[in-house]
C-alpha cells in the first residue's frame, strides 16, 4: 500500500490540489448563488427554476452524459486527437439536433401536463440545454487532457459571473426579475465559457479530419460503452430528479421551493466532494493503473475511509448550525422548514458514496452491471407516489430507502469483481 500511495503521490498531488481547489470554487459560489436566488425570485418561482433545471439535466443526460463518459474512456486510445476531437464534435452536434426536434415533439405534440411550465420557457429551456451539453463536453475534453487549470477557470469564470449578474438584478433590477431573464443570464455566461474553451481547442478541429469511416469507428466504440449506460440514463435521473416532480404535483407551490431550496444545499457537499475524487481519479486511472486494477482497488478502500469520517463530522456541523445556516443563505421565509436540509443531507451522503464506487465500474468497463442498481431504487421513488398523501415526511423515507439500495447495490457489485482479481 506505502508503494502505491508513494507512486501517486509523485505525479498527481499538483493535479488534486487544483481539482480541490476547483470544487472549493464550486461550492462556494453556489452557496452564494442559492443566497442571490433565494432574494431575488419567490419561494414558488424558486421551485421553477429547479423544475426547468431538472428538465435541462433530462435533455442533457440521455445520451451526452454516457458519451462523456466513454468520449473519456477511450481518451488515451487515440493518438491523433485532431481526428478523435472533430469526429466526436460532429456525433455530439447531430445528437444535439435529434434532442432538440425529440423534446419539441415531447412539450408541444404530446401535450404532458406536467411540462406545461416548461413550454412557457421553451425557447430559453433548450437554448440553455444545448449550451449545458456542450460545456460539459468542452470541460471534459479539458479534464481528459488533465488541463485542470483550464476546468478551474472555467468554474471560477462562471461562479463569478453569475454572481455579479445576480446582485446586479436583485440590486437593481427587481421589477424585472423572473426565471425566464435569470435563464437568459446564465445562457449569456455559458455562450463566453464556450466560446473561450473553443478557442483553446480550435487547433484540434479541422473538418478535413472527418471521415466517415473514422467516424463510425468511433461512434461505436462510444456506443459500445456508453450503450449500457443509456439503458439506465433515465432511471438514474429519475431516482434524483422525480421527487422534485412529485412534490411540484402533490404539494402547494411553496412546498416545491422549500425542498429545491433544502435539496440544493443538502446535495453540494457531498456531490462536489466525491466530485474532486472522480474528475481526478478517472483520468489519472485510465492513464496509469489502467493494467493493474488491484491498485485501483486498494486507492478506492483507502479514500472511502476518509470519506467516511468526513461526512459523519459534516452531518452533525449541519445538525449544530443548520438554522443558521439557512438564515445565512436564504431568507426568513425559509426556516420554517429546516428539518428538510439533515435528512436531505443523509440521502445524499449513502447515494453519493454509491457514486463514488462507480468510478471502479467505469474503470473494469463493467457499466452493463449498474443496471440494476438504477432500476431499483427508481421504480421505489415511483412507488412514493402512491403513499405520499400529502405528507412531505412519507416522501423522505422513501428517498432515503431509495438511496440507500443504490448504495448496497453499486457496491455488492463492485465487491463481487473485486474478488475476482485476487
Amino acid at each position: 500500500m506505502t508503494d502505491i500511495i508513494r507512486k501517486f503521490r509523485k505525479y498527481n498531488i499538483d493535479e488534486l490540489l487544483v481539482v480541490i481547489i476547483t470544487q472549493f470554487i464550486v461550492v462556494l459560489t453556489s452557496f452564494i448563488n442559492v443566497k442571490l436566488m433565494t432574494n431575488v425570485l419567490t419561494v414558488g418561482d424558486y421551485g421553477l427554476y429547479n423544475i426547468v433545471l431538472s428538465f435541462s439535466f433530462l435533455f442533457s443526460l440521455i445520451p451526452f452524459s454516457s458519451f462523456d463518459q466513454a468520449v473519456a474512456r477511450y481518451w488515451y486510445e487515440y493518438h491523433d486527437k485532431k481526428i478523435y476531437f472533430t469526429n466526436i464534435i460532429i456525433i455530439y452536434l447531430f445528437f444535439i439536433i435529434v434532442c432538440c426536434i425529440f423534446s419539441f415533439f415531447l412539450v408541444y405534440i404530446i401535450r404532458i401536463d406536467f411540462l406545461n411550465d416548461i413550454k412557457m420557457l421553451f425557447v430559453w429551456v433548450l437554448f440553455f440545454s444545448i449550451l449545458n451539453v456542450m460545456r460539459n463536453f468542452l470541460l471534459n475534453i479539458e479534464n481528459n487532457k488533465r488541463n485542470r487549470k483550464s476546468v478551474l477557470l472555467s468554474r471560477l469564470l462562471e461562479g463569478v459571473l453569475k454572481i455579479l449578474f445576480l446582485y446586479l438584478l436583485f440590486v437593481y433590477g427587481k421589477n424585472c426579475v423572473s426565471v425566464r431573464n435569470i435563464l437568459v443570464l446564465v445562457c449569456i455566461i455559458y455562450v463566453i465559457d464556450i466560446t473561450r474553451l473553443l478557442i483553446i481547442n480550435s487547433s484540434n478541429f479541422d473538418f478535413k479530419y472527418f471521415n466517415y469511416v473514422v467516424l463510425r469507428e468511433i461512434y461505436d466504440k462510444l456506443n459500445h460503452f456508453s450503450m449500457p449506460l443509456l439503458k439506465w440514463a433515465f432511471f438514474g435521473w429519475f431516482t434524483l430528479n422525480a421527487p422534485l416532480w412529485i412534490v411540484k404535483n402533490f404539494f402547494p407551490k411553496d412546498i416545491l421551493g422549500y425542498y429545491s431550496f433544502y435539496n440544493n444545499l443538502a446535495i453540494l457537499i457531498p456531490s462536489q466532494v466525491v466530485s474532486i475524487f472522480g474528475s481526478f481519479l478517472l483520468p489519472v486511472y485510465y492513464e496509469k493503473f489502467n493494467d493493474n486494477k488491484k491498485n485501483i482497488s486498494q486507492i478506492q478502500k483507502m479514500i472511502f475511509m476518509f470519506l467516511l469520517p468526513f461526512f459523519i463530522i459534516t452531518f452533525f456541523i449541519i445538525k449544530q448550525f443548520g438554522f443558521k445556516l439557512t438564515t445565512i443563505l436564504s431568507n426568513i421565509n425559509y426556516v420554517t422548514e429546516v428539518w428538510m436540509l439533515e435528512i436531505l443531507y443523509i440521502c445524499y451522503v449513502v447515494f453519493y458514496c454509491g457514486q463514488f464506487f462507480t468510478i471502479e465500474i467505469f474503470v473494469y468497463k463493467r457499466t452493463d452491471t449498474l443496471l440494476l442498481a438504477n432500476i431499483i431504487p427508481s421504480l421505489i421513488i415511483g412507488v412514493s407516489i402512491f403513499f405520499v398523501n400529502n405528507k412531505v415526511y412519507c416522501l423522505f423515507v422513501f428517498i432515503f430507502i431509495s438511496y440507500l439500495s443504490y448504495f448496497l447495490l453499486v457496491l455488492n457489485e463492485v465487491i463481487k469483481y473485486r474478488k475476482t482479481l485476487t
